[in-house]
């Protein structure tokens, strides 16, 4: 019998079959497509459904590192799919995929630095990790919470607080660091309602079984 989570990783695996290149190289939806693969592979592994690929532009080469998560099936500190994504790439290992940058592209998307791509916004720890990291850009295909009151507090109802009110819930020395480096936090621009849909469907369908393995897990180290 099919579960729930299987009958998602099925569409999810269909879309990205048959909406194979209708998006172009360089573009935004691209990388999205991108990150939404990584995050069926990690549903698959038995993860949070969340992807990410880091996109590094240097001197007309583009540098791709692709993640995933890999809160139970790896060590689980840091194996969040973007700031594994940016570990990839500030420790020199092999990108996913190198190819020289195509002038018809895209170049707002792609300027030059690190951009990241996730399927969910990214959680305060990936926040830091690419404000520390010097990215230039995150896109994120889904919000994941909205700004609430919360016992007389604003706070984010989800596990995420960069995009749009929830902005300045971050650290004033964050956001400091972050406006000094041009760091963007954005929601992906697509009129393609599938890849969103998809893409939070991926996660969604993972989160309540993985966040209680992680509420009741003790591990030493």
């Amino acid at each position: 019998m099919t579960t729930e989570r299987e009958a998602v990783e099925a569409r999810v695996e269909a879309y990205l079959a048959a909406s194979g290149g209708s998006s172009p190289w360089g573009s935004d939806d691209y990388y999205a497509r991108v990150a939404l693969a990584e995050a069926l592979a990690a549903s698959r592994e038995g993860n949070y459904g969340i992807g990410a690929v880091g996109v590094d532009v240097a001197d007309s080469v583009v540098r791709e590192f692709r993640a995933r998560s890999a809160m139970v099936t790896g060590v689980g500190v840091v194996d969040h799919a973007e700031t594994r994504a940016v570990l990839g790439h500030r420790s020199g290992s092999p990108s996913s995929a190198t190819y020289l940058l195509d002038p018809s592209w895209p170049l707002a998307a792609l300027g030059a630095g690190l951009s990241v791509y996730g399927t969910l916004e990214p959680c305060p720890m990936c926040v830091c990790t690419l404000t520390n990291a010097g990215a230039a850009r995150s896109v994120s295909t889904c919000r994941d919470g909205s700004l609430v009151e919360d016992g007389g507090l604003k706070t984010s109802d989800g596990a995420a607080s960069v995009l749009g009110a929830k902005y300045t819930l971050q650290p004033r020395r964050w956001r400091m660091i972050q406006q000094g480096l041009g760091l963007r936090f954005e929601l992906l621009v697509t009129t393609d309602d599938e890849l969103r849909s998809l893409s939070w469907a991926i996660f969604a369908v993972t989160a309540d079984e993985i966040d209680g393995y992680l509420a009741r897990r003790r591990r030493s180290f």
